[in-house]
């Protein structure tokens, strides 16, 4: 008995959590009509972003960033968690902040739509096919950098 209310209070948190994940991937879900393909998390190549001289996908994402998405006001300030897809074409979709800027609803809008139009990613594939494959990646906005 003792084990059965360990395992439920063991796996509670972990369903809620699921429940939370779950309706924030729903607010980020394409809503262009079209089919869309299975999106993968991790692939044998994953995308790979290119950008003025960034030495990797990470450093070439914090230069777009720096470049083209700044604070509008004092308060709209500190780590953004962005998620979006890398489709098979190159492009971006499916942007949606999904961490940060609670105090800044609007300005969201604007980073999904810059990010949105980022210069074309190479895609990541498996098995040598280009996939769609979401990425999180996180930008911090200084209220000091205007």
């Amino acid at each position: 008995m003792r084990t059965i209310l360990l395992l439920i209070l063991w796996l509670t948190p972990i369903t809620f959590i699921s429940q939370i994940q779950e309706a924030k991937a729903q607010a980020c879900k394409n809503t262009n009509g079209k089919e869309e393909l299975p999106v993968y998390l991790l692939v044998e190549e994953m995308p790979v972003f290119s950008y003025k001289n960034g030495c990797s996908t990470n450093s070439s994402f914090m230069l777009y960033a720096a470049d083209n998405i700044k604070p509008p006001k004092l308060e709209c300030f500190g780590r953004i968690y962005i998620e979006f897809v890398v489709e098979p074409d190159s492009t971006i979709s499916r942007v949606c902040v999904v961490k940060g800027l609670e105090q800044c609803p609007d300005y969201k809008r604007t980073i999904e739509k810059r990010i949105a139009s980022m210069p074309k990613w190479s895609p990541g594939k498996q098995r040598g096919v280009a996939v769609p494959v979401k990425m999180i990646m996180t930008i911090d906005i200084d209220p000091n950098t205007k």
